[in-house]
């Protein structure tokens, strides 16, 4: 079995129609409880490689996850292993009560609903967000949202996390209160941001995307920064 959370093998995904892949012969390894950023200009691909990791789109090459190796057969068992925050949180919201969104990853597995609501409720307090546990999530903020839906993702105890643009919408505290949260979590972290100086704070290193191809990785994020400007 192999020691990485997460394994790329000459990914490619190409969408119907498209006169180039999304993402072509992409190679890269994320090891147990590292925090990767993953960075590129809009359009370079993130996304796709986020849909790609829990079989949301069709890939060739190969990717496992936690030594699982995703094909039709082990998709569930894969997406059991992942926990995915979105762009936007209110996309994964899906009930109006806190509580039973965040024990929903858990319910819907079989886990019985006294156990999920108790494991929601300790993980909503572990986030610093005990008090949401009976409120409506249409009366939160964004940064409420964040927390809400990062439970959801988390409730689990995922091997690895993909966020994509967590940060997002989040003031200065609520950054510094988010990379914090991001350092303590024991699991491993692929980061999709624009935000240079937050994955500079949270990653220890990066993956830079350039229409759909690996460009460069490294641990010298003021390269990338250099490229930018």
């Amino acid at each position: 079995m192999s020691a990485d959370v997460l394994a790329f093998r000459d990914v490619s995904v190409r969408y119907p129609g498209a006169e180039r892949p999304a993402i072509a012969g992409v190679s890269f390894e994320i090891g147990s409880c590292e925090r990767v950023a993953l960075l590129g200009l809009n359009g370079a691909g993130k996304t796709t490689v986020f849909q790609a990791v829990v079989g949301l789109i069709p890939s060739q090459g190969m990717i496992t996850v936690g030594g699982v190796t995703l094909d039709r057969s082990s998709m569930r068992a894969i997406r059991d292993k992942v926990g995915f925050l979105f762009n936007v949180p209110e996309d994964q919201l899906l009930f109006p009560d806190v509580l039973e969104d965040v024990a929903f990853g858990l319910t819907s597995r079989g886990v019985p609903r006294p156990e999920a609501r108790e494991r929601a409720r300790q993980m909503l307090a572990r986030l610093g967000a005990r008090e949401l546990a009976g409120q409506s999530v249409h009366k939160l903020s964004h940064g409420q949202k964040l927390r809400v839906a990062l439970a959801g993702a988390l409730v689990g105890d995922p091997e690895l996390l993909l966020l994509d643009e967590p940060a997002s919408g989040l003031d200065p505290p609520g950054k510094r209160g988010l990379c914090k949260l991001l350092q303590e979590i024991p699991a491993a972290a692929l980061v999709a941001t624009h935000d240079l100086e937050f994955a500079r704070k949270t990653c220890g290193r990066y993956l830079l995307l350039n229409e759909g191809r690996l460009e460069d990785q490294g641990q010298d994020f003021s390269r990338v920064e250099a490229g930018w400007q």
